[in-house]
């Protein structure tokens, strides 16, 4: 308990301190841009898989070739999940000239739960938000043609009489399927009995859809998994529709990279601050172990005032990552003509804990030598370079790694990012130390007070080197965004 107040009390001191402060605004940079972008993220692939789920005409559907039980549409209902239910199979349409394959519909009044069906009645006008009333059928285009017929006749499916009342001019779950090659006939489940078309041996679908919000909609899905059995299955826009389920795997490919490209130059800044925070405290490390702490004491200290300048981060970066995210919504917004869904503040959260994360492995083994300062740092100059800083970076780089595998879950787009990373951070230094040697030249026949400033670059030749790969790699990732960007919209369209 006195070591926790001791670290109070030096990181209140030590809070004012430049060095202190630097590490405070790099380390909320990064907490508010992965933040910022998860909070994105998560509302664009909410607003994607809603979209998509227009062509499903839900988000979750019961495929059977039997009856689908009653108890699973209730328990759908009960958890506040909306349903809806029909059913499929081909027939024979019979008029009084000529006959047709058909694929039959019967819908009930809650289709489709995503999406439009849109119809084109007898005054030519097209209308929404209905199905077929009882006694009345909905057929597509084609099939009037096909048969001469006209809205306002008669057709006879099964034993019942039909009046065509519209025209199918968009089905939300018709649309990329190659195999549907008969004309569409809907009708209303209620008058599905009185045609006597489905009995014993008849090739029936059985579809149950459901819709709501997306955590309901997987906690109904995780229930209803228990329960199925071998005739039964679960699908979603992507096991449907493969078309939309490349362009979602697009997509998703593009937000992971920026999120990618975010930690990764973020990650860097904070290396770059905890370098020059960790070499001011050298001199305070040393005067404490003067005073007899230990090595785990000293650490103990140090590692606390980290994890309170952490939770002070996380508290500031939050609030600013939640106000940027509604900023940039309302922006893109008049660009978007779908709605995108609110925000949830798990990405928030997974933003802090990673943000503690890679604090650690970028600063855990220059604490450790901090730490282990050795007393006479007080009596007499020592270098203030410190051998674990390049093993910070590379332990660093290894929780960075571990952080993006976990959260990307694409193992073949996060090995070609770092070895591209890789490879670009090599020729930045390369370049960046071939344009220190042309400096150097050139700064023997400048002026003077030209010449004293490429000698200080020179000088701190590593410190510049980072720099300038710090900054050439953030023009990469700008340019490489751009341009998959301009891809992957090109590709949806």
């Amino acid at each position: 308990m006195k070591a926790l107040i001791n670290s109070f009390r030096f990181f209140r001191r030590e809070l004012f301190q430049p060095e202190l402060r630097l590490v405070f605004m790099s380390l909320l940079l990064t907490v508010t841009a992965m933040a910022t972008v998860g909070l994105l993220v998560d509302r664009i692939a909410g607003a994607l898989q809603r979209q998509s789920n227009e062509l499903l005409g839900a988000d979750l559907v019961v495929a059977s070739s039997r009856s689908i039980p009653d108890a699973w549409r209730t328990q759908a209902m009960q958890s506040g999940l909306l349903t809806s239910r029909y059913q499929e199979f081909p027939s024979v349409l019979l008029t009084e000239d000529d006959t047709a394959l058909t694929e039959v519909k019967a819908v009930d009044a809650g289709y489709p739960l995503r999406g439009s069906l849109i119809v084109r009645g007898q005054a030519g006008a097209g209308f929404t938000g209905a199905v077929p009333p009882r006694g009345e059928a909905w057929v597509e285009e084609n099939l009037l043609r096909k048969l001469g017929l006209s809205l306002g006749e008669k057709i006879k499916l099964g034993e019942l009489s039909l009046l065509l009342t519209g025209v199918i001019e968009q089905e939300p779950d018709r649309g990329g399927n190659l195999f549907a090659l008969a004309p569409r006939v809907m009708i209303n489940l209620a008058d599905l009995p009185a045609t006597r078309l489905v009995g014993k041996g008849s090739r029936v679908r059985y579809r149950l859809l459901v819709a709501g919000d997306y955590d309901t909609v997987n906690q109904y899905q995780n229930w209803l998994e228990q329960r199925l059995g071998q005739h039964y299955e679960l699908r979603s826009v992507r096991e449907s529709r493969p078309e939309v389920n490349a362009s979602l795997d697009r997509a998703e490919r593009f937000l992971s990279l920026s999120l990618v490209v975010t930690l990764v130059l973020a990650s860097l800044a904070t290396w770059v601050a905890m370098q020059s925070w960790v070499r001011q405290r050298r001199t305070h490390a040393a005067v404490l172990r003067t005073l007899g702490l230990t090595r785990q004491q000293i650490l103990f200290i140090y590692l606390s005032q980290l994890l309170l300048l952490t939770v002070l981060t996380c508290l500031v970066a939050v609030g600013f990552s939640w106000l940027l995210q509604e900023l940039f919504v309302s922006i893109m917004q008049s660009y978007m003509a779908a709605t995108l869904p609110p925000a949830h503040v798990k990405p928030a959260l997974i933003a802090c804990v990673l943000g503690l994360l890679l604090v650690l492995g970028f600063s855990l083994p220059v604490y450790w030598q901090l730490a282990s300062t050795s007393p006479m740092v007080v009596l007499r100059a020592m270098p203030d370079r410190f051998e674990q800083m390049n093993w910070s970076l590379v332990w660093g780089l290894l929780a960075l790694t571990v952080v993006l595998a976990w959260l990307t879950g694409d193992a073949r787009l996060l090995l070609i990012t770092l070895g591209g990373l890789a490879a670009s951070i090599l020729l930045l230094v390369l370049l960046a130390y071939g344009l220190l040697l042309i400096l150097r030249n050139i700064g023997k026949r400048l002026p003077s007070a030209y010449r004293l400033g490429m000698h200080a670059l020179t000088r701190h030749r590593r410190e510049t080197i980072i720099a300038i790969s710090v900054f050439g790699l953030s023009f990469i990732f700008i340019i490489l965004l751009t341009l998959i960007r301009t891809d992957l919209l090109e590709q949806w369209k």
